[in-house]
């Protein structure tokens, strides 16, 4: 997990009320970082046209072309120019195995700078679409004003997932944690040690994590009151 999607896991969202008063959790930080994907996906997908203009294949530039470049890389480009030269070879009256040769030279004449860019550029893209939180099919891709670009249903769909209804029962349990820490505060002030804390074996050695009154409670111990009436007075529990 990278930095920035562990910086977005770990912000607080934001407490928001919508129509009729109920009350949901708005995850911001995971709504912009998903977004911030989409839009270096959108930013890296609209450098296609750009690089065939770059190095004199404007020609060539189409939707079927960039969606085969970004699926098979370098090599669309490659299969776009010797199907073009074949096809205008075709009533030449060449003979085919002249054609041929004559539509390879014409690929490996492709300036090298374009694979480069290409490929990075692929590369770059399966990396940003990886780092999504839900699964993107290229095929539904959007092809407009000459570009590809995220399907404004895959963006629209973004807020909703890390927007989270907050129910009655959650206040309720909210409530209760307050009330637990209000209690366990008063039984610290009186020298209850209900909290964890690292602890130095009696016979020496690296400290361990010594569980609070509280945790082992909490994890089924069970004590009498006269056990719990004697911590109060300084008698330390054997268990």
């Amino acid at each position: 997990m990278n930095n920035a999607l562990l910086e977005a896991r770990l912000a607080p969202a934001t407490l928001d009320k919508r129509e009729k008063g109920k009350e949901v959790l708005v995850r911001t930080s995971m709504i912009n970082y998903f977004t911030g994907i989409c839009n270096a996906i959108d930013e890296a997908l609209a450098s296609f046209p750009v690089m065939l203009k770059k190095y004199g294949l404007a020609e060539y530039d189409n939707e079927p072309l960039q969606r085969a470049m970004l699926r098979d890389g370098f090599a669309a480009v490659q299969l776009a120019v010797r199907d073009r030269t074949l096809n205008r070879l075709e009533k030449s009256g060449l003979f085919p195995k002249v054609r041929t040769r004559l539509a390879e030279e014409n690929v490996d004449a492709i300036p090298q700078g374009l694979r480069d860019e290409v490929e990075a550029v692929v590369r770059g893209i399966s990396a940003l679409i990886r780092d999504l939180d839900c699964a993107m099919d290229f095929d539904t891709l959007w092809f407009k004003s000459g570009k590809l670009r995220i399907p404004p249903k895959y963006r629209a769909e973004i807020e909703p997932r890390y927007t989270l209804e907050v129910s009655s029962k959650d206040r309720k349990t909210v409530e209760r944690i307050r009330e637990a820490a209000s209690i366990l505060s008063d039984l610290e002030a009186q020298g209850v040690r209900v909290g964890d804390e690292m602890r130095v074996p009696p016979s020496g050695g690296s400290p361990v994590l010594a569980p609070g009154l509280i945790t082992r409670m909490a994890k089924g111990s069970g004590y009498s009151d006269a056990e719990l009436l004697g911590l109060l007075h300084g008698v330390e529990l054997r268990h």
